[in-house]
């Protein structure tokens, strides 16, 4: 009998067993009638849902917050449909103190289900100032909208991935490639700009302004030139995650390209806004989340000497990851972001065995790691359409916000732990 269970375990598929795994710890929540989340205690919670609707915000780089009231951003699309290319997509916010009104403010079709439309503030086009990608006289554009009188502000001429401090310099890439080649990040409604070349001369990054055509300052071609690799020659290359430093003053950009047997490696460049000073950070083929935790410093998701994990890494030239906080974050993959206003920083982790994803929050200066909470994950949410947390400081440190789908269709939910912190002080003071 042993015998043929090793044998059947050989026979299924790593991927099938988590799978199997899943479906089994769901069958016993919901036999037990077990809660779909949970918090600890002392966090306060939010929840903006909408019947028939699914409520998120998107990729965790971007607040929702507004940074002095409380009106937090969000878009709504039906729940009874799931491909993005064929619905609109609603825009706009709600006031926490009433948090079951949505206020309506745009409408789009140019969105994915991990990053939304990109919508964001601009607090210097003003205090009611958002940008959102949309689609301009039939073309990907974006647009500065003032969403108390309706007007529009300024356009730019390319859908924006990242915004700079002033509002009024954006990054640009080609998200119809970026849809092909990474499902869920791009948008499959608007045409490629070079959809035959694997390694364009005239396709990459763009420096998009109000003003002027977007300038091409990084080719994917230029970017294969920067150390190159043997598996770049026959791979199929594209960017994503574009992200500007605090200041503005340099960028980075994930370069990655696809072999013909789909093995996917990923590398990080950083670079000035003019495409100048091209460094290469990262050197074993994968790099997955990032957050600048200062104008010279980048906190990683990634792999180096054969290790993967949380790592620093200056942006200098022949610098190298240092493991970070090996012995107190968690070893498995998740989305990072440092609190502004302070020391904290916060984290998911994404589905194991158990079909949960948990919230997390770290205290660098003295070693501590909490978990906030854990929440059901639907296995049938998956690929493009999964739902990660993908945590989002507020201001001043005393929220998160998150994007879950423990009911089976997304909604948003706000955590207040201001007085979790002061319960736990000893965990959260250097």
């Amino acid at each position: 009998m042993n015998d043929i269970i090793d044998f059947t375990k050989r026979l299924i598929p790593p991927s099938c067993k988590t799978a199997i795994k899943q479906a089994i710890h769901t069958t016993v929540r919901f036999s037990r009638n077990e809660p779909t989340y949970k918090t600890e205690d002392d966090i306060t919670c939010i929840t903006l849902t909408e019947k028939g609707n699914h409520i998120f915000f998107g990729y965790y780089d971007i607040s929702p917050f507004h940074e002095s009231t409380a009106r937090i951003l969000a878009c709504k699309v039906s729940s009874k449909k799931r491909h993005s290319n064929s619905l609109h997509m609603d825009l706009g916010w709600y006031d926490t103190s009433s948090p079951d009104v949505f206020h309506k403010t745009a409408e789009t079709q140019t969105w994915c289900w991990q990053q939304g439309a990109r919508l964001q503030w601009v607090p210097k086009a003003g205090t009611n100032a958002v940008l959102y990608n949309t689609l301009c006289n039939g073309h990907a554009a974006s647009v500065v909208k003032d969403v108390k009188n309706g007007s529009i502000l300024y356009e730019f001429p390319m859908p924006t991935y990242a915004l700079d401090a002033s509002g009024k310099r954006a990054l640009s890439l080609d998200f119809a490639r970026l849809q092909r080649l990474r499902p869920g990040y791009g948008y499959g409604n608007i045409p490629e700009l070079s959809p035959t070349a694997t390694i364009p001369a005239d396709n990459g990054l763009f420096l998009v302004t109000p003003d002027n055509e977007p300038r091409l300052i990084l080719s994917l071609e230029n970017a294969c030139h920067q150390q190159p690799s043997p598996t770049m020659a026959s791979a199929c290359h594209y960017f994503n995650h574009p992200c500007w430093t605090p200041s503005g003053s340099r960028l980075m950009v994930f370069h990655i390209w696809v072999a013909p047997d789909g093995t996917r490696r990923t590398r990080l460049l950083t670079l000035d806004a003019t495409g100048d000073n091209v460094r290469v950070l990262t050197h074993e083929d994968h790099v997955s989340h990032y957050w600048w935790v200062d104008d010279s410093t980048l906190l990683l998701y990634a792999t180096h000497g054969g290790r993967q994990g949380y790592f620093m890494v200056r942006d200098e030239a022949g610098a190298l990851p240092e493991p970070y906080l090996p012995h107190t974050l968690p070893s498995s993959d998740g989305h990072p972001s440092f609190c502004r206003a302070g020391t904290l920083l916060v984290g998911d982790t994404l589905p194991g065995a158990r079909p949960e994803r948990n919230l997390w929050v770290a205290n660098p200066s003295a070693g501590t790691l909490t978990q906030l909470g854990s929440f059901y994950s639907p296995p049938n949410l998956s690929g493009e359409h999964r739902c990660d947390l993908h945590p989002r400081w507020n201001a001043d440190g005393t929220r998160i916000a998150i994007d879950t789908a423990h009911t089976g269709k997304r909604s948003m939910i706000i955590l207040d732990i201001s007085k979790f912190i002061q319960k736990h002080n000893a965990s959260f003071s250097s």
